[in-house]
């Protein structure tokens, strides 16, 4: 039974630690009705350009392209998904860049299994509470 929170949500991880990945595809699955793991940047990019991405659970380093760039790369793939950053940077400098490209979330390395599921739970409860609105002005309420 799907989490009734994630009906019709769609997320895409992109991660190359397998550890850290196994662990957000486990928060992941308990909200997303699909979930796709990538492990490159180039991946990433073809997910974002073939399938609509409610989720992305972004690492920031991923063996030589920075989270940054491809933000920057996918941005018009990006326009209605919602991102999660997960780095072991503490730099203030490095999260008002991602701030500056509407990242609202900024988890830091080592995450906890609930700082993570906490994380995703408010963006999907958020991107939920948007397609409430969403479908409530098309039916004219």
């Amino acid at each position: 039974m799907s989490n009734p929170l994630g009906d019709g949500l769609s997320a895409l991880l992109v991660e190359d630690d397998d550890i850290a990945s196994h662990f957000a595809q486990v928060v992941c699955r308990k909200h997303a009705t699909t979930l796709t793991r990538v492990s490159a940047a180039l991946d990433a990019m073809k997910a974002l350009s073939t399938r609509r991405v409610d989720l992305m659970v972004l690492d920031h380093q991923l063996g030589g392209v920075s989270g940054l760039q491809l933000i920057d790369a996918a941005r018009g793939d990006l326009e209605r998904t919602e991102i999660i950053v997960m780095t072991a940077s503490r730099d203030p400098a490095l999260k008002a860049q991602y701030e500056a490209r509407g990242v609202r979330l900024f988890l830091n390395k080592p995450l906890t299994l609930d700082a993570l599921e906490f994380a995703v739970a408010a963006v999907v409860t958020r991107i939920q509470r948007e397609r409430a609105k969403w479908r409530s002005r098309a039916s004219g309420e």
